[in-house]
């Protein structure tokens, strides 16, 4: 089977590259397949902090490859989309940091993919958008919450309904995006991020991490309670006693 997704490390950054560039990267069933073992690799991977995620060749990801989904019956449909919506599940409970560095296309699933990382640096030749209402299907993969959340429900609904894209520049100004860079630029400017997060508490952005996601589907006393817990495990771990350099944090985290 051709290698669609990689998974390498370097220092205490990995990456994960999808590699099926002269589909864009659609995500077919071998593919996909492939992702979410990339992605059980690289959360199980003690030796690494930070992970970017990049897609190889002119895009980041088409979305899922429609010609597949168009050839299976109601029942493969139905067990696609389950893997893709595990996708989700994984990167959001990722126990590290994600970085998604985008170029081209991040479309419909794959735009998906990118809105479950935490920061999101783009190309200038970058393009987003949900293409779903013109073929008639809905939104499958979490975007419905996670877009709203991310960009604000008007503009959210207004990606939906007209299925228009939008370039790198709007992104970064709707909030979609945290910085543009050019495509030649891309690759540095990901890793940069990554190295800036790694002089970091480790074991704080894990706790702010999973409390982030958790307070978008809880009430402000949860929130509040979550926050409270989060703070006396630093506390315990000594993580405001100044007795450990920020980048110490890492085996904190995977000693745990």
């Amino acid at each position: 089977m051709a290698e669609l997704v990689t998974y390498r490390t370097s220092g205490r950054v990995g990456t994960i590259s999808l590699n099926r560039p002269e589909a864009l990267n659609a995500i077919s069933e071998d593919l996909m397949q492939q992702l979410l073992d990339a992605l059980r690799r690289a959360s199980d991977d003690t030796s690494t902090d930070v992970i970017i995620f990049r897609g190889e060749g002119r895009a980041f990801c088409a979305g899922a490859d429609m010609k597949e989904i168009r050839e299976r019956s109601v029942d493969e449909r139905r067990r696609y989309l389950g893997r893709l919506q595990h996708l989700t599940t994984l990167l959001w409970n990722m126990d590290k940091a994600v970085i998604a560095a985008i170029q081209g296309y991040a479309v419909g699933a794959g735009c998906e993919l990118i809105l479950n990382c935490d920061l999101r640096i783009a190309a200038d030749d970058a393009r987003f958008g949900f293409p779903e209402t013109a073929i008639g299907a809905p939104i499958t993969n979490a975007g419905t919450k996670t877009l709203p959340a991310t960009i604000g429900l008007g503009r959210a609904r207004e990606l939906f309904y007209t299925g228009e894209k939008i370039d790198a520049h709007k992104a970064e100004a709707w909030g979609l995006v945290n910085r543009v860079v050019p495509r030649a630029e891309l690759d540095a400017a990901a890793e940069a991020m990554a190295d800036t997060i790694l002089e970091k508490h480790q074991l704080a952005i894990r706790m702010n991490r999973h409390a982030v996601n958790f307070a978008l589907g809880a009430t402000v006393e949860q929130v509040l309670i979550h926050e409270a817990q989060d703070g006396m495990t630093g506390h315990a771990a000594g993580l405001m006693d100044g007795t450990r350099k920020s980048g110490d944090w890492g085996g904190a985290r995977r000693n745990k």
